[in-house]
């Protein structure tokens, strides 16, 4: 059964998809490149999806599943873990920040 979040993420595909192919004619067990997507646009599909929804998916993520339904599978799985290095990569920024501050803060005594 889909989540609310595999809809969602279903629809962005098909809008990403939409666009790049050019066409509405597909459902989500069509294969990408059945209909016509290329290896180049694969990798614009891949490279939006990351950006659109702050996952970490390598370039051979669409033909690795190259269906709307797949790929939402594939999505989901790699959510978590990109979210996780997010947040590391922000606690590591802060920490950063703050050690900046208490060493520009000692400068000023």
């Amino acid at each position: 059964m889909a989540t609310d979040s595999d809809v969602a993420t279903q629809r962005i595909l098909t809008d990403v998809w939409r666009e790049v192919l050019q066409s509405d004619r597909f459902g989500p067990d069509d294969n990408f490149f059945d209909l016509g997507g290329t290896s180049l646009e694969a990798v614009v599909v891949v490279a939006r999806l990351n950006l659109e929804l702050g996952t970490d998916v390598s370039g051979i993520g669409l033909f690795e599943r190259p269906t709307i339904r797949a790929m939402t599978g594939l999505l989901r799985e790699t959510e978590q873990p990109a979210r996780a290095a997010q947040e590391a990569r922000r606690r590591g920024e802060l920490r950063r920040s703050l050690g900046s501050a208490r060493r520009g803060a000692g400068d000023e005594r």
